[in-house]
């Protein structure tokens, strides 16, 4: 366990003193780190350059996580240029220890490194996701980005207009001030977006005076809120109003994705009112990239539809019931939209968080097979239909910055799992792991870019994946490091 060096200042003690603490209860939650030789960590500004991170800090402030580190033959020394700094070098020692002898200069590629959890389509409850953050933390993620709100619920308190109502096992104001607490422990943050004027359906027959009276949707998922609409208006306002305080974080999330069918108008009134809202309490607004396409001066844009990845009207409709054709063909008409949005987020030289569908939405079924014949049947059910699978290995060799529109600045990178076909944890780990292990390795920047060191590093945090709950990993049979395939890889 870590042990602080003797001449550290005050100040400088006080944070790592917090650093180690926190890594040690992250080491006892995983069961991992307990053959470490005595390590030895101090906070020296030793570095002639800037931090070479790209994107936000998932702080108000920038964050420089450097590190530097020698192995000895019966001891480990860290210098880092913050506190965050050697809480990240002792976590990675966690999977990757370094040999006798090895030195090891660490830098994160990305200062935003993210996760976007669904909990709305499976109610995913408190202890589930504290036990999430240990897994992000585990792998040097650093943001936690929840999707509270959608047409199936409504998983939070707020506002007060909704909370008598809010949907199956919503969150209580104790479950998130534990989860806060508990990723700021694990240097995380957590991102909470309420999804508007789409994905509402819920909201919409939850509280009086929402829905207009003289529109009806064809379908609830099709629903939309009319903020030019007094009622509608002031939900929004109250909405994020009273999101902020109950998350402290710098960044609040407003949705904005997937409005089909809703006029131009009334959905650039609803985000210029939701990110004006975001703005009076001080905070940074983010939207999904469908937002760029409004007048509302929201300050990154998640980007996650490439125009390879727009669906055709063909596909929509040969996918749903004859009846159904009319509603795929207004969905379709939203989504082809996205054909332009590059253009539109270059013109206006937008800050990007990446998020492409394809590789790092993480419900995407596997193409290859599992090496646990339990698994097979199950990864054939779950995951969403609409993605083409593809073998868990894309990630490794995935380039972020070649998805990132020509003329913007990059943000950051944020993968996401959408729960649609997810009934628990077993679930989740399925489609998570060990996909969530290789995107966090691109993110960070660890040369893992062969198959054979993913699947080495993947059997090492096995067991810390397994100590926090998540025992049904998918294995598969790509990174299994005992096959010939993964050894003649790396190289």
């Amino acid at each position: 366990m870590p042990t602080i060096h003797p001449e550290t200042s005050a100040s400088d003690r006080a944070e790592l003193e917090s650093a180690c603490e926190s890594f040690r209860a992250l080491a006892g939650a995983t069961g991992l780190g307990t053959d470490l030789p005595p390590t030895t960590v101090r906070i020296e500004d030793v570095w002639t350059a800037p931090p070479a991170a790209i994107g936000r800090s998932r702080l108000a402030a920038p964050v420089d996580e450097r590190s530097r580190l020698r192995r000895d033959t019966d001891s480990i020394t860290i210098t880092a240029a913050s506190a965050e700094g050697a809480y990240r070098a002792l976590v990675r020692l966690l999977i990757d220890p370094p040999t006798v002898g090895e030195e090891r200069a660490d830098e994160p590629r990305f200062a935003w490194r993210g996760f976007n959890l669904d909990v709305v389509r499976h109610p995913f409850d408190a202890a589930t996701i504290l036990a999430l953050i240990d897994l992000l933390a585990l792998h040097g993620l650093n943001v936690l980005h929840l999707h509270l709100t959608d047409n199936q619920g409504w998983r939070i308190p707020v506002p007060q207009s909704i909370s008598a109502g809010a949907g199956p096992h919503p969150l209580s104001t104790e479950d998130i001030a534990n989860i806060v607490a508990h990723a700021q422990q694990r240097c995380v943050t957590v991102v909470p977006e309420i999804d508007l004027p789409g994905h509402c359906a819920y909201a919409l027959d939850a509280v009086d005076g929402l829905a207009d009276p003289e529109r009806r949707a064809p379908h609830p998922l099709l629903s939309w809120m009319d903020a030019t609409r007094l009622e509608v208006a002031e939900f929004i306002r109250s909405a994020v109003t009273e999101l902020a305080q109950h998350f402290p974080g710098h960044y609040l999330h407003i949705g904005g994705d997937e409005a089909f069918g809703m006029p131009h108008q009334p959905y650039a009134k609803a985000l210029e009112i939701a990110v004006g809202a975001v703005h009076d309490v001080g905070r940074t607004a983010i939207a999904w990239q469908e937002a760029i396409r409004a007048e509302a001066d929201v300050d990154i844009h998640q980007f996650w539809m490439s125009p390879a990845d727009v669906p055709s009207a063909e596909a929509l409709v040969a996918a749903v019931p004859p009846e159904a054709a009319p509603l795929a063909r207004i969905a379709a008409a939203t989504f082809a939209e996205a054909v332009d949005d590059p253009q539109r987020l270059t013109q206006r030289s937008a800050e990007v968080l990446l998020s492409p569908q394809n590789p790092i939405y993480l419900d995407r079924r596997y193409a290859e097979r599992s090496l646990l014949e339990t698994q097979n049947d199950r990864i054939a059910e779950i995951g969403f239909p609409g993605y083409t699978p593809a073998p868990s290995t894309d990630v490794i060799g995935w380039e972020p910055l070649a998805e990132l529109p020509p003329g913007t600045t990059a943000a950051g990178v944020e993968a996401a799992i959408w729960a649609e076909t997810i009934t628990g944890s077993d679930d989740l780990a399925l489609l998570l792991l060990p996909r969530l292990a290789l995107f966090a390795d691109v993110a960070w920047g660890i040369g893992s870019a062969t198959v054979g060191k993913a699947a080495a590093r993947i059997a090492a945090a096995r067991t810390g994946w397994h100590h926090l709950g998540f025992t049904n990993d998918f294995r598969s049979e790509l990174l299994d490091p005992t096959t010939t395939e993964a050894v003649n890889n790396d190289d």
